[in-house]
């Protein structure tokens, strides 16, 4: 790695970590009934997730930088103090509450000294991590319109929540799957095609492309569709605890799961569980 693409990677990893380390904090307290104050959050929870939600943001803001065109070191450092201390989304509106605000405050000024103050001998350190950037809302639409042209696919519900758009497709049921060898036998499939890297578009928050080996191909709380350059395959994860296969994985990995495919001669179980 360059200088710029390790001090990229530090800021990631930097970022991921302060996620991790406040969510976890933050978990605890839900645990321990300390978040909530009736209706509102507790001074306690105030001091906590503001500053997560901060990482996830700056996180996102530095992934928008494509990790393959990066400008110099030292330009790229005052971009990315600029985006600690100026990176905004919903997750970072401001809040009436003053220790929601000096949270943001403080998190941000945390990120923004430790982009600062990495030298050059804590860069040489930095190992490489996976390969993620941020789409923007034009190739987002480019990509919903490329998915929908070829397999029916809208920006919604698909199959097998809706009806079927491409012969090719199958749909399993994840109560009847184990998912870590469902994963797994995906990331097969991609090192068996030179899959190198995805397309991940998202019901909301952000959409990717990414390392297919770092891609979670799962529901999330948000819908998701999976494809790459090419177009030769799509993967959807619905709302219902489905998982659509269509080309080339469908008719590599859909044999396999036959015993848990969706049978539309029956009801479905997320109707059948509604009851």
């Amino acid at each position: 790695m360059d200088a710029a693409l390790k001090l990229q990677t530090f800021a990631r990893r930097t970022c991921m970590e302060r996620f991790d380390h406040w969510a976890d904090i933050y978990s605890l307290m839900v645990r321990g009934d300390r978040d909530r104050d009736g209706p509102d959050y507790t001074d306690e929870a105030y001091a906590v997730f503001p500053r997560y939600n901060v990482a996830q943001t700056v996180l996102d803001h530095i992934e928008t930088l494509d990790a393959d065109a990066l400008p110099d070191c030292e330009q790229l450092r005052t971009l990315l103090v600029h985006l600690a201390r100026n990176a905004t989304s919903d997750r970072t509106r401001p809040m009436a509450n003053p220790i929601q605000q000096r949270a943001m405050a403080d998190e941000r000024e945390v990120l923004a000294s430790l982009f600062m103050s990495v030298t050059a001998s804590e860069l040489a350190q930095v190992k490489p991590l996976f390969y993620r950037r941020v789409l923007d809302a034009r190739a987002v639409h480019q990509w919903r319109e490329a998915i929908a042209a070829t397999w029916g696919a809208p920006d919604g519900y698909w199959y097998p929540l809706s009806e079927k758009t491409h012969a090719s497709l199958v749909a399993l049921e994840l109560d009847r799957v184990d998912d870590v060898q469902l994963q797994a036998r995906i990331k097969k499939f991609f090192s068996a095609n030179a899959v190198r890297r995805v397309i991940e578009l998202r019901e909301y928050d952000e959409s990717y492309e990414l390392d297919g080996a770092a891609a979670v191909l799962s529901y999330t709380g948000a819908e998701g569709f999976w494809t790459a350059p090419g177009n030769e395959w799509i993967v959807y994860c619905s709302h219902e605890g489905t998982i659509t296969l269509g080309g080339a994985i469908a008719r590599e990995i859909g044999p396999e799961y036959q015993v848990t495919q969706y049978d539309p001669s029956r009801s479905p179980h997320w109707l059948a569980d509604s009851h």
